[in-house]
């Protein structure tokens, strides 16, 4: 009774609210220049490229190597359903097969369970081969499901051309690597990330089922928030080599939840806070839309308490981004109200901010003494790279002059080290796959034929767009977990480009 009187007290409150801000002088402004900038966008020639589709993806649909490639991938499945259509009968009375068929029937709440693991999993017990055996498993699985259920197959329609070459590039990284054997621990790397893609964007069929894959997920972002907290409550040691406390006194030890290290776990968050956001406006109920406000509170709170400062860059940058994309009137509502908010943050959180702009800071120093250690690398292997894998990277930049002192692990971006990594086709195929994922976005958000996966991908392009803001100053991929979720937000956001346009799955 008194949470439904709360509840009740709660919605009629933000309705005054609502109803004051829709006849504030406020409210008047924010609309005159929402429609002064959609104005500009209409006429803008940037946006008429974006929104065009280039001549590469259509020559991809049409192309003999995709129809080859696709024949190839479906072809053990068509000949195999043959022989399991004669023998139907004698599978169905096994109780093996049976509770085989119990996965199969709800395959994408398994595979969205095997990522919550990949998620949740507390760092000191997780072993990257976990990540092999869940993808290898799930593979299997979903390979009889193309066997035993009509209209299944593994779908690579909707991926991109430049996502091809750049799976490409990285087999050819591996196989001309100047350090083969060091390397092909990475290429296994790779492979669990695209074997998971390939999976979600297959398995995905409905608007509902990728609603409950992103919800399995959010649950588990929303337990290493309450982890996180729980860590800043008992106490979290202060790691040196994490935070220079020459300028962050009095600052405290910054929290890492599952992921085992504080920057990796924030890229965690700013991949899926934004779905938050996508679930709240995709619920009917207002209770619904209130249960995934409070689910976010945890790891928005986790966020800061991360202090990691690129990420909360990225976090902003994808919030702007979102607002931008689902209501561009709102954008100078989101600036203010973030401006307003900077008095009432706690002390150290605002002294870590201010440290952004210090030009003393040792991590930032770091990273300029970084580059200047790999450009001598980067001339010499441009067009190449070194071969797969921080091994390989560190083998080769040890024989050039140290600026850093020690052996760097990697070049703290993440372009950098694709490029140093896999050469010259690598990072431009994947930069041409991220600008092709974005002008796919924003074609599906234009088209509004499904609301809900429209919301879901406004999400899923404002994680990406996020994420890589943080990769200017941070290598994502060198903790294998943040790797295998930016593919997974890659796979559910080409599945909900594919729903939010209304294609058909075959």
């Amino acid at each position: 009774m008194a949470d439904s009187l709360i509840v009740k007290y709660v919605y009629c409150l933000l309705s005054i609210l609502q109803a004051w801000y829709r006849h504030s002088a406020f409210a008047r402004i924010v609309d005159s220049l929402g429609k002064k900038l959609d104005m500009l966008l209409k006429s803008s020639s940037i946006v008429d490229l974006v929104s065009r589709e280039g001549i590469f993806p259509r020559m991809w649909r049409s192309s003999k190597f995709y129809m080859l490639t696709n024949k190839v991938l479906n072809l053990p499945s068509q000949a195999l359903r043959r022989i399991y259509s004669e023998r139907k009968q004698i599978f169905e009375h096994s109780l093996f097969f049976k509770a085989v068929d119990v996965l199969l029937k709800r395959y994408h709440l398994l595979l969205a369970f095997c990522i919550l693991i990949v998620i949740v999993f507390p760092d000191n017990r997780w072993y990257n081969i976990f990540a092999t055996i869940l993808a290898l498993g799930l593979l299997v699985l979903f390979f009889i499901k193309t066997v035993t259920y009509e209209g299944y197959g593994f779908k690579i329609k909707n991926f991109d051309i430049y996502l091809i070459l750049f799976i490409i590039s990285v087999f050819l990284a591996e196989i001309f690597s100047l350090f083969p054997i060091e390397s092909l621990r990475f290429l296994v790397f790779y492979i669990n990330c695209f074997l998971l893609l390939l999976l979600l964007v297959s398995a995905i069929k409905t608007q509902e089922e990728l609603s409950q894959v992103v919800t399995m997920l959010l649950a588990g972002i929303t337990l290493t928030g309450l982890y996180g907290i729980w860590q800043k409550i008992v106490g979290v040691p202060v790691n040196l080599s994490q935070i220079d406390i020459s300028l962050n006194e009095g600052m405290g030890g910054r929290i890492y939840s599952t992921m085992g290290n504080p920057n990796n776990y924030a890229e965690v968050l700013v991949l899926f806070l934004p779905f938050y956001a996508a679930m709240v406006l995709n619920s009917k109920t207002f209770l619904k839309k209130l249960l995934f406000i409070a689910m976010a509170i945890p790891p928005l709170a986790s966020l800061m308490l991360t202090l990691s400062r690129s990420s909360w860059i990225g976090f902003a940058v994808a919030l702007l981004v979102f607002t931008f994309l689902w209501n561009k009137k709102l954008l100078p509502v989101i600036v203010i109200a973030g401006v307003f908010c900077i008095p009432f943050l706690p002390l150290s959180i605002y002294r870590r901010i201010l440290t952004i702009f210090n030009p003393n800071d040792s991590s930032a120093n770091y990273r300029v003494r970084i580059y200047r250690t790999v450009w001598p690398m980067l001339k010499e292997y441009w067009y190449s790279g070194v071969g797969l894998g921080s091994d390989a990277f560190m083998n080769v930049v040890r024989k050039y002059h140290l600026y850093t002192g020690a052996v760097p692990p990697h070049s703290h971006n993440l372009l950098l080290q694709i490029w140093l990594e896999i050469g010259l086709i690598g990072v431009l195929s994947f930069i041409g796959y991220l600008i092709r994922l974005f002008k796919s976005s924003i074609k599906a958000i234009k088209s509004k034929r499904d609301p809900k996966a429209v919301n879901i991908v406004i999400a899923g392009i404002s994680a990406i767009i996020g994420v890589m803001v943080i990769s200017l100053a941070e290598y994502i991929w060198f903790y294998h977990r943040v790797m295998v979720l930016f593919w997974v937000v890659a796979g559910m956001l080409i599945a909900a480009i594919r729903l939010a346009k209304r294609e058909s799955y075959d």
